[in-house]
């Protein structure tokens, strides 16, 4: 009787070993499957994004070579061509009278200035000698052109001890400066320009900030090349924020981490 009254028990205790058997397996199973699924997820997106990083590398490379070639015609040709008339106009002046000479001699000092510009907007649109000058030297050219050409009034202050950031990732981060500078030219109307470079150990923060008439960010989010400079921020891992409101200025703010 004992024995019959246990073997239901132990018949029961070996289904339910059984069932947990054949459960932990299903589990192990299910679970092996789901992991080789989110692999596969991961290595898609991992492709993903190094196809649009390599997409943008493209873009910039691109960008980079016909800035270049730029570079060249305004020295080599537009330069020389300036250089030229500057000269010209000094020969024809010694044969003027006083009166005529002195129109001459404006007409030379306007041109002086513009020469002056020319090879100056040269030297930023050329990335490799921006690899001879550091990016703080590359801001202040950049800056001093605005104020030679009176479009509104600039500062730069700098905090901290600079430290070396690559050549690749200075131009990167002076291109996404040079962007927003021409959007403040072109659109913001404004008649101060203020930018601030401040370094710690390990970060460099750079502001740029400017008293225009500014926008509405969820309505221009996608453009004014705001994307575009994000996603060359995004290149050297740096964060990009752009901050304005109607009527009171626009703010941009790039955190760099070397």
């Amino acid at each position: 009787m004992d024995n019959l009254n246990q073997n239901p028990l132990e018949l029961i205790l070996y289904l339910l070993l059984a069932v947990s058997f054949l459960v932990t397996i299903a589990v192990i199973y299910i679970a092996s499957k789901d992991r080789k699924k989110t692999k596969k997820l991961l290595q898609k997106v991992e492709e993903i994004k190094r196809f649009d990083e390599e997409f943008t590398n493209t873009k910039i490379e691109i960008q980079e070579q016909t800035l270049k070639n730029l570079s060249w015609e305004l020295h080599d040709n537009i330069g020389q061509l300036l250089s030229v008339a500057k000269m010209q106009l000094l020969l024809l002046s010694k044969k003027m009278n006083s009166v005529e000479k002195e129109g001459v001699l404006d007409t030379v000092s306007i041109l002086s200035k513009t020469l002056q510009d020319v090879r100056l907007l040269s030297r930023t649109l050329n990335y490799e000698v921006l690899n001879k000058l550091s990016l703080e030297e590359a801001i202040r050219i950049e800056l001093g052109r605005f104020d030679r050409l009176g479009l509104f009034e600039t500062t730069l202050e700098v905090e901290g001890e600079a430290f070396k950031i690559e050549s690749k990732e200075a131009t990167v981060i002076f291109r996404v400066f040079q962007e927003i500078f021409s959007n403040v030219v072109k659109h913001a109307e404004a008649k101060q320009l203020s930018v601030s470079m401040h370094y710690t150990a390990k970060t460099l923060k750079m502001r740029a900030i400017d008293d225009g008439k500014g926008f509405d960010l969820s309505q221009i989010e996608a453009g004014c090349g705001l994307l575009h400079m994000k996603s060359r921020a995004k290149l050297i891992q740096a964060q990009l924020l752009i901050k304005s409101q109607k009527q009171q200025g626009t703010e941009a703010i790039l955190i760099f981490n070397k």
